[in-house]
């Protein structure tokens, strides 16, 4: 099987990043280069890549796409920060860029280009209602209609459009357990930032499941966000108490300073654990249909 450009960037140190990347070089063909590669080439730091590529004839090619990716993010976070502005302007917020794009902001940091493929917005829950109204002024269309007060501990997304474009807006940033969900909303939003915090941002990668299967493996993500010693343990606390996939997963990354202790649910919690399966999936059956 052909070695992938995620493992050159989950590489321990710089000469197993160089040896691995030689060797991807040395196997690929470019004229059949799958799109999940080209998604994670501009995620090498543009230097180190011109070092590699030295005088490799492919290296203009190489380098066009990942200008291209650049100027790809560029105009995903211009169009998002024109919605932010929109909103808030109509007095909604406060309102965080999430998702894709809140990686691309904090990767770029260390020069590093985070392709961003769908729009996030992450607002607190007793926006919505303002929120609606304005994206409806803006031409947004909701795909469902928008969910009752009663079900925000068990959703915590709404996807709209418009031409050419979608649109998420969060609630929360992840899948959290629905009888923590205000509990994690709260701790949240207690300290607001322009773009998620990092510990909640490296949560949220880590618990994706079916929402956003994109070409790049959570893994990858989780060993390029820049996180403290402080922010892994944050994440770990998060992820033990608010989201069991987020935990696990981050216990495969000790290598990069977590170390959380064993997660252990009540017989209640697992009671309530089944039930909220069965449930979120009646519920979002009902949500899902189109509007008449």
């Amino acid at each position: 099987m052909p070695l992938s450009l995620a493992t050159v960037l989950c590489a321990q140190g710089p000469l197993e990043a160089e040896n691995a990347w030689r060797a991807w070089r040395a196997g690929v063909v470019l004229d059949a280069l799958p799109w999940s590669e080209i998604q994670l080439l501009p995620l090498l730091p543009q230097t180190q890549l011109e070092a590699w590529l030295g005088d490799d004839p492919a290296a203009g090619r190489l380098l066009g796409l990942v200008r291209r990716a650049w100027s790809e993010a560029q105009l995903q976070l211009h169009q998002l920060r024109g919605i932010v502005g929109e909103l808030q302007a109509a007095g909604v917020g406060p309102v965080m860029i999430a998702g894709e794009a809140a990686l691309h902001s904090r990767l770029s940091e260390a020069g590093r280009i985070r392709p961003i493929g769908e729009l996030q917005l992450l607002l607190p829950r007793q926006q919505l209602d303002a929120a609606d109204q304005r994206l409806r002024q803006l031409h947004w269309r909701p795909a469902t209609p928008g969910p009752p007060a009663k079900a925000l501990n068990w959703v915590d997304q709404w996807h709209w459009s418009r031409p050419g474009q979608s649109l998420r807006l969060l609630w929360r940033p992840t899948r959290v357990v629905p009888w923590r969900a205000r509990e994690y909303e709260q701790e949240l939003w207690s300290r607001p930032e322009p773009l998620l915090p990092s510990p909640h941002l490296m949560l949220a990668r880590l618990a994706e499941e079916a929402r956003c299967q994109g070409p790049i493996p959570w893994q990858v993500d989780a060993a390029l966000l820049p996180l403290s010693d402080a922010e892994w343990a944050a994440a770990a606390r998060l992820a033990a108490r608010y989201a069991p996939v987020a935990f696990a997963r981050l216990q495969a990354q000790r290598g990069h300073g977590a170390e959380p202790g064993a997660l252990r649910r009540s017989r209640i919690e697992h009671a309530l654990h089944r039930r909220m399966v069965l449930w979120r999936a009646r519920l979002l059956n009902v949500l899902r249909r189109p509007l008449a």
